[in-house]
């Protein structure tokens, strides 16, 4: 694909983050939690973040275009955008923006567009198509409405989008144990979603009702997670 446009303006960066979502979308303009920015990167993308990009980066072809929806601090658009020149990150948290905005100053990193806004309106903040979406720790944290949204909008700029997230069912032992701690630390909300996600069957009912076939699968360690690629091959079927 054609190299990343260079008329995304200010002007549209802040109109995204300013965007109010009613009803079933997100209703606030900048949604952080307590853990967002140096904490995550410093307990989460030191630890199982960069066995992460190791396997998406397997997923990746080389001098492909790709857009992270959710991007968190950055660290995994950053890494991917050393082997694709055309590369962007959406999030609508103003701190984890800020976070992967200074990271790719420190990197001397001047190819990733970061975004501030929502992944349920990513058609409108990037104007053009990639050749992936990734998103990763990301569908599980939304409600049923929003998780069906943002596929419906990946479908807009993509064709594959590459997914990493909890597997449904969780496999017993102490992997899964330790696993539900951690979500339970995010917030009662987040937790309620994260168990309904896993009560829908994670990430392959989802991604079926949205068109998308699954092509390749990586499931990594200890089998809490894993990675899928996956190619829009057939009409949506809804998603109720």
């Amino acid at each position: 694909m054609t190299g990343f446009s260079d008329t995304l303006s200010e002007e549209r960066q802040d109109s995204g983050a300013h965007k109010v979502f009613k009803g079933d979308m997100l209703s606030t303009t900048d949604r952080t939690h307590w853990y967002d920015g140096a904490f995550y990167a410093r307990f989460v993308d030191a630890g199982a973040g960069r066995g992460l990009v190791r396997h998406m980066d397997r997923l990746v072809d080389e001098g492909a275009s790709v857009v992270d929806l959710a991007c968190g601090t950055g660290a995994l658009i950053l890494a991917l955008s050393e082997k694709c020149p055309k590369a962007a990150g959406i999030d609508l948290s103003s701190r984890m923006i800020g976070h992967a905005r200074s990271a790719a100053a420190r990197l001397g990193n001047a190819r990733v567009k970061f975004i501030h806004g929502s992944a349920a309106d990513a058609a409108d903040l990037l104007g053009e198509r990639f050749d992936y979406a990734v998103m990763t720790y990301f569908l599980h944290e939304l409600d049923h409405d929003m998780r069906c949204r943002v596929l419906e909008e990946a479908v807009k700029i993509t064709d594959r989008v590459i997914i990493a997230d909890f597997i449904s069912p969780q496999p017993k032992g102490l992997n899964a144990f330790f696993t539900r701690i951690v979500e339970r630390a995010a917030g009662r909300e987040h937790y309620r979603n994260s168990r309904d996600w896993l009560v829908r069957g994670g990430m392959d009912g989802y991604l079926q009702r949205s068109g998308f076939e699954i092509r390749r699968e990586i499931v990594p360690g200890p089998g809490t997670i894993k990675l899928v690629l996956a190619e829009q091959s057939l009409p949506a079927h809804g998603t109720d």
